[in-house]
């Protein structure tokens, strides 16, 4: 099993400045594992799954997995809030305009408590180690007994970044003869912890106005099948690789 933990900061323009910046200078890089993975009875790893095209839940087993925690960070001005305290945020904060838009107090509340619902829903997901290949950009890579990962800048993140591309000449690549940033950051043995940092600039297809995000991909490979809540902090990581660019 190998443990992601896949966190993201998010800000506005409005955070750009000095003050902004000595707050995301005390952002943690690590939390803790609030929820672990389900095993039944013979040991095996399971999580309730929803089919879309059935509109029902079912249950899948897993031999082998990656397991993946999304956290996900608002910063507000000098405020840093979580993904449930920023849905709380924005229905105080966008509630007149909702109002003009016709949208009544219960239908606003009912929307915040909805999606904060869908967020305790959802603590992690798993993947068939076999089957996973990229988490977004971060190529992952299961070998006899390590685990490599890789950094992908794919064509569309800005800002732009140009490296070496390790599968260039590797035919059954989908990197195969293309012009990107494709290296290794790190191979993990049984017990290793490495980390992933990386930033990105996007603009809001609203507004058009740009947001930054930040990214943090904390990597565990278990030595054996015990799992504990405190595996991203009670270390400091063995490898650390980082893609930091100048977001202006």
């Amino acid at each position: 099993m190998l443990l992601v933990q896949k966190i993201c900061l998010q800000w506005n323009k409005e955070e750009r400045g000095v003050k902004g910046e000595n707050v995301r200078r005390q952002f943690p890089q690590e939390y803790l594992l609030e929820e672990l993975p389900l095993r039944n009875k013979d040991g095996v790893f399971t999580q309730s799954m929803w089919d879309s095209y059935t509109s029902q839940w079912y249950t899948k087993c897993f031999q082998d997995c990656v397991f993946v925690q999304s956290l996900n960070f608002y910063q507000e001005k000098e405020l840093i809030l979580d993904a449930i305290q920023h849905e709380q945020y924005c229905a105080e904060r966008y509630r007149s305009l909702w109002e003009l838009w016709g949208w009544e107090s219960e239908r606003i509340t009912y929307e915040t408590q909805r999606r904060i619902a869908w967020i305790k829903r959802f603590p992690y997901n798993l993947y068939d180690v076999d089957s996973i290949k990229e988490i977004e950009n971060i190529s992952i890579c299961k070998k006899t007994d390590e685990y490599e990962l890789s950094y992908v800048h794919y064509e569309g993140i800005k800002p732009v970044r140009r490296g070496h591309n390790k599968d260039y000449q590797n035919i059954t690549s989908s990197f195969y003869q293309k012009d990107l940033l494709n290296e290794t950051a790190f191979i993990l043995s049984p017990g290793q912890y490495g980390r992933i940092i990386w930033n990105e600039r996007k603009t809001d297809y609203d507004t058009g106005e740009w947001y930054y995000q930040l990214h943090i991909f904390n990597f565990f490979y278990p030595p054996d099948e015990t799992i504990e809540k405190d595996s991203f902090i009670k270390n400091k990581p063995d490898y650390v690789y980082k893609q930091l660019a100048y977001l202006y």
